[in-house]
């Protein structure tokens, strides 16, 4: 898939990811200094657009993501810091995936390559019948845009838009036309039809949290994605959110990812996904997922 793999016979002060000060790096040998910024230079080819097709099924027709020997890694200076080391991962279609992980475990990172938000270094990204590590900057862009909604855990309203421009805006976004749901027919699957010409400082965070569900679902996405989506509301309103998505997932069978550090929301999920240091700890099917309001918030 790819011509440009660096060699295996890196000097082991390669791969360690703390951080090298420059007066540190100027008390190395000159080969060593050598021998890392090369491999600086090799790493930061690898995350670039790879060679090869874009056109590219799926393995297994039943699932929406396939992952394959996936990579990350970032370079800053003369840190070079191994984010994801290897990542096998099958999700199939309509599933209701929780990942979880404490933070600077990969988890996001390893949102960021399954949606298209950032390219892996190097592996076998398959979604959606794409493969993204052959793609541009523009078609990345492009596929989001047709295949990926994202719910963040900051709302980003656009403030001197009502709720309804902020979700029309989403929904054209949507480049087949013949996918994109209605405004009202998002904000009403949301329960925030009424709020339609309210701007966003009139609503709660909460509501406001809902908007933005129904703006990634104005686009009628095949995956969305939400990163701590509840991370700035309370229990209350977590509870509403997190039944968003879950009606989301049973009545548009829309794949939903959430990526969390709040071991709770495992019970939710028909596919569990645990992260620790870069690679998956722990993956594991629920075949009786709770419902929300079974979820117990006080353990």
């Amino acid at each position: 898939m790819k011509d440009n793999k660096p060699q295996d016979n890196q000097p082991e002060i390669v791969s360690n990811p703390k951080k090298l000060e420059k007066s540190n790096f100027k008390k190395l040998s000159k080969e060593e200094q050598k021998q890392i910024k090369q491999r600086i230079k090799e790493v930061d080819k690898l995350n670039q657009q790879h060679k090869g097709e874009i056109n590219m099924p799926l393995r297994d027709p039943n699932n929406i993501i396939e992952l394959r020997g996936v990579k990350k890694i970032f370079t800053n200076g003369y840190l070079i810091n191994d984010i994801l080391k290897g990542v096998d991962l099958d999700i199939k279609r309509g599933e209701f995936v929780i990942i979880l992980g404490p933070s600077g475990s990969g988890k996001t990172t390893l949102m960021n390559i399954m949606s298209g938000l950032d390219r892996a270094t190097e592996g076998d990204v398959r979604v959606c019948d794409q493969q993204l590590i052959n793609m541009s900057h523009t078609k990345l862009t492009e596929f989001r845009k047709k295949n990926i909604g994202f719910v963040f855990q900051q709302y980003g309203l656009l403030p001197t838009l009502t709720v309804e421009e902020n979700v029309e805006i989403e929904a054209d976004l949507q480049v087949d036309k013949s996918r994109r749901i209605n405004p009202a027919k998002a904000l009403d699957a949301v329960g925030m039809l009424d709020y339609a010409k309210k701007f966003p400082h009139e609503l709660s965070g909460g509501q406001q949290q809902r908007v933005s569900i129904a703006r990634a679902l104005a686009k009628n996405p095949i995956i969305l994605f939400g990163d701590e989506p509840t991370g700035a509301v309370d229990e209350t309103m977590s509870k509403v959110i997190l039944k968003e998505f879950v009606k989301v997932n049973k009545e548009l069978k829309t794949t939903v990812i959430i990526v969390t550090h709040n071991p709770i929301f495992a019970e939710l999920g028909t596919l569990v996904i645990k992260v620790r240091n870069g690679e998956i700890a722990e993956l594991y099917k629920n075949e009786h997922p709770k419902g929300v309001d079974d979820l117990k918030w006080d353990q």
